[in-house]
């Protein structure tokens, strides 16, 4: 549950931490919080106190917000924990630069106790979808990510859960960042002649990358699926399919 998270709140202004620190209070009923003035004081803390979450501004002295981002996301310890970016710049740039480090949020000052909100039950819900089991290796599939009525891209899977899937597709300017998307699968069971439908799978885009282990044009895109907008068959079809994955996943792996 959201209330048992643990937030640390890391800005040089007191003013602004106590602002932040009454809205989790308030909002979000947690009181498991710490804070720091800034990115080198936070990361000292960091290794003594189990962090879930992590609230931070841009503009800070010794160590930048995005240097602070940078280190976090750098360190196989810290690198799963959602962060927040609070800033006064709200020019493009800086934005693509957050999400190019990492930040699984960007809120841009000022902002009302509803919007901090918003954005912190989105992070929690990010983190909790995340370890959702997924699974790999898939057997010989086709997929099609429909961007509209006019476009429609072949999609490789990479990886798949009930919450979101992670697959390959060639590049298109159509495709954007936290848009909006439908996928469907053709998944083989035993035979070309037997195998699954599943979809539409309508989801938002929350990963956007060049895929590095390809010579083309070929992006990597993280989909984390809307369960408001999956009808019944669907989702009907795809627990089906998790299910069936995971019984060809052994029980045990044997000490040889």
């Amino acid at each position: 549950m959201i209330e048992r998270t643990i937030f640390l709140i890391v800005d040089d202004s007191t003013t602004v931490r106590k602002l932040v620190r009454k809205t989790i209070e308030t909002k979000i009923g947690s009181n498991n919080i710490y804070e720091a003035s800034n990115g080198v004081e936070a990361l000292e803390l960091i290794k003594e106190k189990p962090i879930d979450i992590i609230i931070s501004d841009w503009d800070m002295p010794q160590m930048t917000g995005d240097e602070f981002l940078y280190e976090i996301k750098n360190n196989p310890k810290t690198k799963h924990i959602p962060f927040i970016m609070m800033t006064t710049h709200g020019e493009k740039d800086f934005i693509i630069t957050a999400i190019q480090l990492g930040v699984s949020h960007y809120i841009v000052k000022p902002f009302t106790p509803q919007e901090l909100e918003d954005v912190l039950r989105k992070s929690w819900n990010s983190a909790t979808k995340r370890n959702a089991p997924r699974f790999a290796s898939l057997p010989p599939h086709a997929g099609i990510l429909r961007i509209n009525d006019k476009l429609q891209l072949p999609a490789s899977v990479v990886n798949i859960s009930r919450t979101g899937v992670l697959f390959r597709v060639k590049y298109h300017t159509e495709i954007h960042l936290f848009g909006i998307y439908n996928l469907y699968l053709k998944i083989e069971k035993t035979s070309q002649k037997d195998y699954w439908i599943i979809g539409p799978l309508n989801g938002k885009v929350v990963r956007l990358e060049r895929d590095e282990s390809s010579d083309d044009n070929i992006a990597l895109i993280a989909m984390f699926f809307d369960p408001k907008n999956i009808n019944k068959e669907t989702e009907k079809s795809l627990l089906s399919f998790l299910k069936w994955l995971n019984l060809r996943t052994p029980d045990f792996i044997p000490a040889e």
